[in-house]
């Protein structure tokens, strides 16, 4: 996040061809950070399916959005991790890994996935007023 980052893609050194290759400076990087943010998270907490029908997957957001509230009524911090709950083919494997590790199973999956712990506070981000959402 950053100034920076912003600036960078919009080069090069950081487009989306130069995140896909594992070889490239940009995606060692990458790689760099969020396994350093993996490897220092105080815990994970997940979100487990009863299923993964439509029903199932909105219950799990609204579950998920409450432990967001409570761990924020906490002083907690939540940092999504879904990464690997994508379902397109390049993350197949990723997502196979994923599920077997928390013991769910495309019947149940794992809805979402994210690390908590304590976190430098975040100002709130900026909202549009109603009615700019609204049309006449």
């Amino acid at each position: 996040e950053g100034p920076l980052l912003e600036l960078l893609k919009y080069t090069p050194a950081l487009s989306r061809a130069a995140l896909l290759d594992p070889n490239s400076q940009a995606s060692q990087e990458g790689a760099k950070l969020w396994r350093a943010a993996a490897e220092t998270a105080p815990a994970f907490i997940w979100v487990l399916g009863k299923g993964n029908s439509r029903t199932d997957q909105i219950e799990a957001g609204r579950a998920y959005v409450r432990l967001n509230l409570a761990a924020t009524g906490l002083g907690l911090a939540m940092h999504p991790w879904s990464m690997t709950l994508q379902e397109y083919p390049e993350m197949a494997g990723l997502y196979a890994q994923t599920q077997q590790r928390f013991g769910a199973s495309a019947a149940a999956p794992v809805h979402m996935l994210a690390r908590i712990g304590y976190g430098n506070p975040v100002s709130p981000a900026p909202r549009r007023g109603l009615s700019e959402h609204l049309m006449a």
